[in-house]
């Protein structure tokens, strides 16, 4: 049966013209099949795939001359020799994810594009990968062994586009990202990562995953990032989104389309004030148009409006309590100097009192809807 699929598959590779030879999930497949491949068609396959087949040795891989990209991962018991990659000049996508490799001198030889070593020793990893500067995706999730050296490795690939950490154990210090300002996607699931600060120095931001950030609790560092498409903090501890506020970039683009909507939470959602705004919208267990609508809104801010529920004082008041004790006394200042006015307003109309009283209060009462505004003001400000 194996030799059935395979000559089908061989077959395929050339009534399509060749480039491309697919052999992955092909049972019990231990080596290349090269004595089935004839020579002008190994000369011509720059595509080749043989993942999740038990390979075990890739003899006879420096016969295909022409080759551009090679996936072979998930092969446990693939030891992967160092020179047979290098013998490929042309190679520029490469994924060895989860194969017995533990040497990666090759890539001091070859210009790279894509690598991916998903699950590997990352410590060994760090000694070569310096070398690479010209990878722009870069795919170390799952990986073990992390150190320092690491993370000063991946800082010096400034050509990196995308970078895949998901799941990597060990990482404190997440500032060497800060080192790649091509960076337009990265991808945080399951990490320590404690806030966002590297996000400042990354210009071209388009997507950040952060899923099952247990530690990630400040999005500070977010703000102002107008390409950023898509933020995921599905599982994550954040409770402050005031940093996404006004990135329409999140809300769908111009198209505004639900299907489009960046921001990725966790339900029930972490800020009471969004909680609120859903809820004033309809019931977004049931409508999840109407979720997204509310959401949108959220993101998309604007300028402060003097109408406010009293659900969403007290709401911001409470919001306020579980972050910080500067935010807290903030919002409790604004609290106060907000309802001061009313209540000044009642004690002039309950009891009478002479002219000068009268413009005291008047004073009063102004300087307080003044500190209203500029407490306000100087909240917007820190979104």
């Amino acid at each position: 049966m194996t030799n059935v699929a395979l000559d089908r598959r061989i077959e395929q590779c050339r009534t399509s013209g060749g480039r491309v030879l697919r052999l992955s999930e092909l049972p019990d497949l231990r080596s290349l099949p090269i004595e089935k491949l004839s020579k002008p068609l190994r000369a011509t396959v720059s595509r080749l795939s043989a993942r999740k087949c038990g390979l075990e040795s890739l003899d006879g891989l420096e016969l295909f001359t022409g080759l551009v990209e090679l996936k072979v991962s998930d092969n446990r018991a693939l030891k992967i020799l160092p020179e047979v990659i290098a013998s490929h000049q042309k190679l520029e996508i490469l994924d060895i994810s989860s194969t017995d490799t533990g040497d990666f001198s090759f890539l001091r030889f070859v210009d790279l594009d894509y690598l991916s070593v998903r699950g590997l020793s990352l410590a060994a990893l760090a000694a070569d990968i310096r070398h690479s500067k010209t990878i722009r995706f870069l795919d170390v999730s799952g990986g073990r062994d992390w150190t320092p050296d690491c993370g000063e490795a991946i800082g010096t690939l400034t050509s990196l586009e995308f970078i895949d950490l998901s799941d990597v154990e060990g990482i404190v210090d997440f500032s060497f990202l800060a080192s790649l300002p091509l960076l337009r996607v990265v991808r945080l699931d399951g990490t320590q990562v404690r806030d966002l600060r590297f996000a400042k120095n990354l210009p071209l931001l388009q997507g950040l995953t952060a899923r099952k950030t247990l530690n990630l609790r400040s999005l500070s560092g977010i703000e102002g990032h107008k390409a950023l498409q898509l933020l995921d903090l599905t599982g994550s501890a954040v409770r402050d989104l005031y940093p996404v506020r006004k990135l329409e970039g999140l809300a769908g683009g111009e198209s505004k389309s639900p299907g489009l909507l960046g921001l990725r939470l966790s339900e029930p959602f972490p800020e009471p004030r969004l909680a609120a705004m859903i809820k004033r919208h309809g019931d977004a267990t049931h409508d999840e148009t109407t979720k997204t609508k509310a959401i949108q809104v959220y993101l998309e801010g604007g300028p402060y409006r003097i109408r406010r529920t009293w659900d969403d004082l007290v709401l911001s008041w409470k919001f306020a309590l579980q972050t910080d004790a500067a935010v807290t006394r903030d919002a409790s200042l604004k609290l106060v100097a907000t309802f001061t006015p009313f209540l000044i307003a009642s004690v002039m109309a309950l009891f009478p009192m002479d002219f000068l009283w009268k413009v005291f209060l008047y004073v009063v009462a102004f300087a307080c809807l003044f500190a209203a505004w500029l407490l306000n003001y100087r909240v917007e400000k820190q979104k």
